[in-house]
């Protein structure tokens, strides 16, 4: 084990043992982002692959500018707001338990972007004739299964779930209603599982985490296992649909691993982890010129339809700097460096920072559900900012303003 990797279990250790404290927050933005990345960084420099290799200092600059930055502008919100009077957890959870949330609202939102995803559903499956889990290679026919506007739609289950969850812990009574939307949440998750795609699933187990955090006192040692485990199996679960045993000990094999092949169930995690930021230290070595917006924008391209037609004209590699092609992600701030340098990372990633501390004094100075769910959304950027640039894909956007704005109209003023 390197010296890296010591240290940064070291601290990580010991940020744990601080949430021992009565009424600390779980999801304070600086130790959340700190905890994601010592994890990170400290399970990469096991170096448990052969494709692994010893970073150069320039590598370890972009890296750490990046970080670094982020953090100086959760600081600097921080700094700005140091003393002022805001609200703690406890009496966040007392407001929230007087909810100001319109049920009826809630329900009528939910059943309408239920019955959205329902028709998109039918409507793409009669256009391409397949369902990803029922094919004989659902691993590369899970990528292909959409259509332009309608395949949107599809990524409304985040918002489904949670607000189904908001929905059930406010109302105490029309049980009714509750059965009705059970159902919906049970429909949303069993066909969303049948795409054989997690990261929305995984969302909005996130994000519902945040509001049981904040909002009541659910979020409890027990409850926060049972999320943990039902994280595990959508994380793990739904990959083992799309794969197989065979696949497993193939993967082993060209991932190159040092350890027994015993232990081959460990290599797509481990792997999942460790060579995003593998990538992004190769890749800040080969970028010699830059896209100046493309990828941090990449939203923008995509809704407008463009986003292909730019790449074919500018002959852009979307995967430029990989290790190996088996693993093609690049953390949240491979957009930005390849963007504009490790001068724009910097600048970006500060904003980022400021971006974080805000949301989270938003919903310190004003506990309302809007501000939460904000704020969850980007709980779920920290935790897997070390995994790929979400805020730049289109359907996280489009999850954020369904989220918000579901949030307001429910909102009681």
């Amino acid at each position: 084990m390197s010296l890296i990797s010591i240290v940064s279990f070291a601290i990580l250790f010991m940020l744990f043992l601080s949430f021992l404290r009565k009424g600390r927050d779980l999801f304070a933005p600086g130790r959340l982002f700190l905890i994601v990345w010592l994890s990170a960084i400290g399970l990469t420099e096991l170096k448990l692959s052969w494709f692994q290799y010893e970073w150069s200092v320039y590598s370890w600059i972009v890296l750490l500018v990046c970080l670094l930055s982020t953090l100086l502008g959760i600081y600097v919100v921080y700094v700005l707001n140091f003393g002022k009077e805001n609200s703690t957890v406890k009496q966040q959870r007392i407001i929230f338990d007087n909810s100001n949330i319109n049920s009826r609202k809630l329900f009528v939102l939910i059943i309408i972007m239920f019955s959205l995803y329902l028709f998109s559903y039918a409507v793409i499956y009669q256009v391409v004739g397949y369902v990803p889990l029922f094919t004989p290679r659902p691993d590369l026919t899970r990528s292909k299964w959409g259509i332009f506007g309608l395949g949107l739609i599809i990524h409304i289950v985040p918002p489904i779930i949670y607000f189904v969850v908001i929905y059930t812990l406010i109302t105490k009574k029309n049980v009714l209603k509750k059965i009705v939307l059970f159902a919906v949440a049970a429909v949303s998750v069993i066909s969303y599982i049948f795409l054989v795609q997690r990261f929305d699933l995984i969302m909005a187990v996130v994000v519902s985490a945040v509001y049981l955090f904040y909002a009541s006192k659910k979020l409890n040692p027990r409850n926060t296992l049972i999320l943990l485990v039902v994280a595990g199996l959508l994380l793990y679960g739904v990959s083992t649909l799309r794969t197989s045993n065979l696949y497993i000990n193939i993967n082993y094999i060209f991932s190159k691993m040092k350890f027994s092949s015993a232990y081959a169930f460990i290599t797509e995690p481990y792997m999942y982890v460790c060579m995003n930021l593998e990538n992004l230290a190769h890749a800040s070595e080969k970028i010699s010129s830059y896209t100046y917006g493309f990828y941090t924008f990449d939203f923008v391209w995509a809704v407008s339809g463009l986003k292909h037609q730019i790449i074919e004209y500018a002959n852009l590699n979307e995967f430029y700097g990989l290790i190996t092609p088996s693993y093609n992600t690049f953390t949240l701030y491979y957009a930005f460096y390849r963007d504009f340098g490790l001068f724009g990372a910097f600048v970006l990633s500060s904003m980022l920072g400021v971006v974080f501390g805000k949301l989270y004094y938003n919903l310190k100075y004003r506990p309302i559900l809007s501000n939460l769910s904000l704020y969850g959304m980007f709980v779920f950027v920290i935790i897997f900012s070390f995994f790929i640039p979400m805020i730049s894909f289109l359907h996280f956007v489009f999850n954020v303003l369904v989220v918000f704005f579901v949030s307001k109209i429910c909102t009681k003023e």
